[in-house]
């Protein structure tokens, strides 16, 4: 294998670092397996190609490269879990970064126009007076979120980047009015000019969203204890994609990356508390994580069609060049399903015990075993 690698130029350097020629005649003195591995496992960005730690039920159970080609050509993308209504859509391509469909011309009106604006200040001057006391330092990120998506045009805004922040501040205007009711309470409270405001920016916010269809389509989303106990997994499970996703900043582009983290971000700071909108806040979250997840694994199956389409027939590389395809070559051709191959516990838990489980799992194990194939 060390002369097959040893062909490559980019395998040689592996070969030099770990095997001195004037010792191919005294095997004791080759490189273990555990060298081996943790040299492979160093090169950046390429140990989670390899399965070594896998327990034996999650590997290949024989299924020969020939056969994953043809499983993944076969492969049909209409089988994985479609977007719903809550959106985000993101382009089909096959080819990252991954963005949002363009959405088409909103026509706002005068109306809209004046309450998207009187949101922008009222949240700008709350945030003035907010810096100048220590009691409101945990509006900040909400009111620093609002203010950035809405200083753009309203026809150009992101309905996404406007209700995440917007339920943020229900939930800090709510915690605050329980406070109140309360003869100790554990928190220090705003001053009575700043409860105000706050209650303004959230009157404002909860009027301009009943013109706004997107913002309005969130409002909308069901809640109740026991949606809220089956969303516990997956939203764990989103939170890890996310994390992933900083990791990786050219799987999706950044306003599509910015989505998804504030609505994972905004449920995060949700989790621990009760109420109609802490379960929006998840819903939502979960909602937005399964649709972007579903739009990765889409254009992973259409990255990975068109990269097996080419390498068809080429028995020779399946073989020869194993090792090469595993090293720069394979990843910088197949980013999208690397990502799938690296992130699979979060993609499959996303869709634990849903009806659309199955087609998920059953993609991720193609990835992971054509991935399996490549090990060198």
């Amino acid at each position: 294998m060390l002369a097959i690698m040893n062909r490559y130029s980019e395998c040689k350097p592996l070969v030099r670092a770990l095997f001195d020629p004037n010792v191919i005649d005294e095997p004791e003195k080759w490189p273990g397996q555990d060298e081996v591995d943790g040299y492979i496992r160093s090169l950046d960005g390429q140990g989670d190609l390899f399965d070594k730690d896998e327990p034996d039920s999650k590997k290949s159970k024989g299924r020969s490269a020939a056969a994953v080609r043809k499983a993944l050509t076969e492969f049909e993308v209409s089988s994985l879990p479609p977007a719903s209504a809550v959106g985000p859509i993101l382009e089909v391509t096959g080819v990252a970064p991954i963005a949002a469909s363009a959405l088409p011309h909103r026509e706002v009106t005068k109306l809209q126009v004046a309450l998207y604006m009187a949101l922008h200040q009222k949240c700008l001057l709350l945030n003035q007076l907010a810096s100048n006391s220590n009691r409101a330092a945990h509006l900040y990120p909400a009111l620093g979120q609002m203010i950035a998506a809405t200083q753009v045009a309203p026809e150009n805004s992101n309905g996404y980047l406007i209700w995440s922040p917007g339920n943020s501040l229900r939930r800090l205007l709510a915690a605050e009015l329980r406070g109140r009711d309360e003869a100790d309470p554990d928190d220090p409270l705003l001053t009575d000019r700043m409860q105000e405001l706050l209650a303004d920016v959230v009157e404002q916010f909860n009027v301009y969203a009943t013109t706004d269809g997107l913002i309005a389509l969130l409002d909308q989303a069901k809640t109740g204890p026991a949606i809220r106990s089956n969303f516990s997994g997956p939203l764990d499970a989103g939170n890890d994609l996310v994390g992933a996703l900083r990791k990786a900043p050219d799987i999706l582009t950044e306003e599509t990356t910015r989505i998804l983290e504030a609505a994972t971000q905004n449920a995060q700071n949700a989790k621990a508390v009760s109420g109609f909108d802490a379960d929006q806040a998840v819903a939502n979250a979960v909602e937005i994580q399964r649709n972007s997840a579903g739009s990765i694994l889409r254009n992973a199956v259409l990255e990975l069609k068109n990269y097996v389409g080419r390498a068809k027939g080429a028995t020779k590389l399946a073989i020869d060049g194993a090792v090469k395809q595993l090293g720069a070559e394979i990843i910088k051709a197949l980013p999208i399903a690397s990502f799938v191959h690296s992130t699979r516990d979060a993609f499959i838990a996303l869709w634990q015990g849903t009806t659309s489980f199955d087609s998920v799992n059953h993609f991720v194990t193609l990835v992971r075993e054509f991935f399996a194939h490549y090990r060198g």
